[in-house]
């Protein structure tokens, strides 16, 4: 691996960059089309990482984060499963008064080899927040896949439509 980052705009912005290149000897992996793992002699995957944080105000960022990746089994020529070739997240954080913060993100991810076919890209949208009642106690809240979009990480297995959490966080000092 090899990569970079740097501070610009008076520090209000920061980019970076990273290529990977990773050689797999003996990759064992989960074969859904007959439920039995595997062993994959040679594998390579290699890319690029790169993101940007971009602070409009002192109290709002936008951090966008995107990785391409080739993944391939090196007899065979063919995709490693469950390896998307792009991936994309753009996050936009509001801290409101250093109590309550918020933020949206929207994730994609293109098309991918599952088990024995392709599941196809998908965007979703998650929101999250945060309320800070003291020192010790911080309320949060969090909905996923706002849009309810119809979606699989795995061939033949769905993900769950809108969804809603709330928990809390106690920090021991």
């Amino acid at each position: 691996e090899v990569g970079f980052e740097q501070k610009l705009a008076g520090d209000r912005v920061t980019v970076g960059a990273n290529y990977f290149y990773t050689d797999f000897k003996n990759l064992i992996i989960f074969d859904l089309a007959t439920f039995v793992a595997q062993n994959i002699g040679s594998a390579t995957s290699k890319g690029i990482e790169a993101f940007a944080k971009f602070d409009v105000l002192n109290n709002l960022s936008l951090i966008t984060n995107y990785t391409w990746n080739q993944a391939t089994d090196d007899t065979t020529g063919s995709l490693l499963v469950r390896r998307p070739r792009h991936t994309f997240s753009a996050t936009m954080h509001h801290t409101w008064k250093e109590k309550l913060s918020t933020l949206v993100t929207v994730n994609y991810r293109s098309k991918m080899v599952s088990g024995t076919g392709l599941v196809g890209e998908r965007a979703i949208v998650r929101t999250a927040l945060s309320y800070r009642l003291n020192n010790n106690w911080r309320l949060t809240a969090r909905g996923e896949n706002l849009f309810n979009e119809k979606y699989e990480e795995s061939l033949g297995f769905g993900t769950a439509g809108i969804s809603g959490y709330a928990g809390f966080t106690y920090t021991f000092n």
